[in-house]
């Protein structure tokens, strides 16, 4: 659980720290012997800017090709007039 935020490589991400031990206790606790809080990652700050990246990739990425597709369609209509 230590390992960082890219546990499945290139996905950037907190992932929410759960392990066995961790079922019927509360976000933040930390059990003995252990050293992470259980519910790691499912704080406000890591979500709100998880959310946001997120919405931006799938805004950005479709507006873009529309974009550069809308541009080549203009482009190869002048061309063929």
């Amino acid at each position: 659980a230590a390992q960082g935020y890219n546990p499945f490589g290139g996905a950037c991400f907190a992932p929410v720290y759960e392990p066995p031990h961790c079922n019927g206790i509360d976000d933040g606790e930390v059990r003995e012997g252990f050293k992470i809080p259980c519910g790691r990652g499912r704080d406000g700050p890591s979500t709100i800017i998880s959310g946001v990246g997120y919405s931006i990739a799938l805004l950005v990425s479709p507006a873009t090709t529309g974009v550069t597709f809308g541009m080549m369609y203009r482009h190869v209509f002048r061309q063929e007039r």
